[in-house]
């Protein structure tokens, strides 16, 4: 620089909230939340042994809002290396790992609305990789691409039409023991649509009915007798959980006819595939509807597969979220044959809406949630040798609307004010404690408003004016327990 004057700069805070759109946050088995951050992807470490967890990087390419991310899954249970997001501009982008830097590696246009919902899934097939990924859209439409091994780009394959409706939700997996994908798309018309693939295309093998609402949110799980459970929810409130199995012959080897084959044949939907030449018949069971939310379910999401004896188990546990301001994890009683809801977390009171999605850790250990207002909410598992229950721990959080004003402490910056389109205005600190890194975080939310706030200035440490759309302006002065609680978490004193 001029005069040889220079100045190093590194990144050491950023704090940003969650997109208000269902879908927009994901928590990979590599350990890494990625959720939707206005134009951007926040890269989110959770707490360590060492820290409070902090958002590592944005990742920004998109020229328009984020509606949904969603990791690629590896079927071989390999971490994450690869990450879809969809925008509202109807352009999808696919992020990889390339040399300790996430890079957008592939850019996929096609759609003429905003792109809903995006899943992923990676597969082994004969030795080599292939990768299918699926993009549902406000253009009734949902696009599905496909790339051999890692190195090509990925190819548009198949465009699936809802003539006029919409799939407001998109899963992709595969059969157990078969080189056969299968996609549930949840619809606005109340049923889910079961598609799998015959000749490299995806055709419509058999559709669901029962909810009585738009459905929100699909989500396979594979069990250890290869059976696959589908869970669907919807704004009716409920929850469905089906049951795909693989039908055999109802005759069985003595020549009598099986009677719980026989009533499955009678109760069943049935579809069949073709895998290595071979047709393989299956069949679709509703297995339990879930009741106990009292508002539209936005998301469900199955426990992740836990190693035990030296192989991996599928647990027959289930996560909702719901506008009813509670997230409810399910279990399957084998004891009483029955499902039951286990545990119930959420917020009480305020002025919030409840959740737009939740997610396990890949141990299960942890669940993290986003709501209306773009916040995170984590729990964590806290076992004792009486009981088991679920502890409220620290995350990040920021603004979910554009920031339109900051300001530094006065005496010393040690702190900053921000203001935004929100209508709230929130102070960033450091937080210090012993044996842990310190870190910045939003402490305190000292004015939430009714209007969009549009200007701020520092009259001294403790108190500022703001400025609101309403033309007018406040002043505020921290409390004396405020003063104290702040010093106490950011170790930052004051004479008077």
């Amino acid at each position: 620089m001029a005069d040889g004057f220079s100045a190093n700069v590194q990144e050491s805070y950023i704090g940003v909230g969650c997109n208000r759109s269902p879908y927009s946050l994901d928590w990979g088995l590599n350990g890494l939340v990625a959720f939707a951050a206005c134009n951007s992807i926040a890269l989110y470490l959770p707490e360590g042994e060492e820290c409070a967890g902090k958002i590592k990087c944005l990742l920004s390419a998109h020229k328009q809002r984020i509606n949904c991310v969603k990791w690629i899954a590896n079927k071989n249970r390999g971490q994450e290396s690869e990450l879809i997001s969809g925008a509202i501009d109807g352009e999808a982008i696919i992020w990889k790992l390339m040399e300790d830097k996430w890079c957008q590696r592939d850019l996929l246009t096609g759609h003429s609305g905003a792109i809903i919902a995006v899943s992923g899934i990676t597969l082994d097939q004969d030795g080599n990789s292939r990768t299918i990924v699926t993009t549902s859209s406000a253009d009734s439409t949902v696009r599905i691409w496909n790339r051999n091994g890692d190195k090509d780009d990925f190819e548009f394959v198949q465009m699936l039409n809802f003539d006029g409706g919409f799939a407001f939700s998109v899963a992709i997996s595969n059969l157990p023991e078969t080189k056969v994908p299968i996609l549930a798309c949840g619809c606005e018309n109340s049923a889910v649509y079961l598609f799998t693939e015959r000749e490299c295309k995806f055709v419509l093998s058999l559709k669901l009915h029962g909810h009585e609402d738009w459905i929100r949110d699909v989500n396979f799980a594979h069990l250890d007798d290869d059976d696959v459970m589908l869970a669907s929810c919807s704004q009716d409130n409920f929850i469905r959980v089906w049951r795909i199995t693989k039908v055999t012959d109802l005759v069985d080897e003595s020549g009598v006819i099986d009677e719980n084959m026989k009533s499955l044949e009678l109760t069943s939907n049935k579809f069949s595939v073709i895998s290595e030449d071979v047709s393989l018949n299956y069949s679709a069971v509703l297995e339990t509807i879930l009741s106990g939310h009292e508002g539209w379910i936005y998301s469900v999401c199955w426990h992740p597969r836990i190693r035990q004896d030296n192989k991996f188990h599928q647990p027959l546990c289930l996560m909702s979220s719901s506008m009813d301001k509670t997230i409810v994890i399910w279990r399957f009683h084998s004891e009483a044959g029955v499902w039951m809801d286990d545990v119930r977390v959420g917020e009480v009171g305020g002025n919030t809406l409840g959740f737009y999605g939740g997610v396990f850790n890949p141990t299960g250990e942890k669940i993290l949630a986003h709501s209306y207002q773009g916040s995170l909410h984590m729990w964590r598992k806290s076992e004792s040798s009486e009981s088991c229950s679920w502890e409220s721990v620290s995350t990040v959080s920021g603004h979910f609307a554009p920031v339109q004003d900051i300001a530094w402490d006065p005496e010393g910056g040690e702190f900053l004010i921000s203001l935004s389109s929100d209508q709230t205005t929130r102070i960033h600190a450091p937080w210090r404690r012993s044996g842990y890194k310190t870190t910045w975080h939003e402490i305190a939310r000292p004015q939430v408003h009714g209007y969009n706030m549009q200007c701020l200035a520092m009259i001294s440490r403790y108190s500022f004016a703001s400025g609101a759309d309403e033309k007018v302006i406040r002043l505020f002065e921290a409390p004396r327990s405020f003063v104290d609680m702040f010093a106490f978490l950011s170790q930052i004193s004051d004479e008077n």
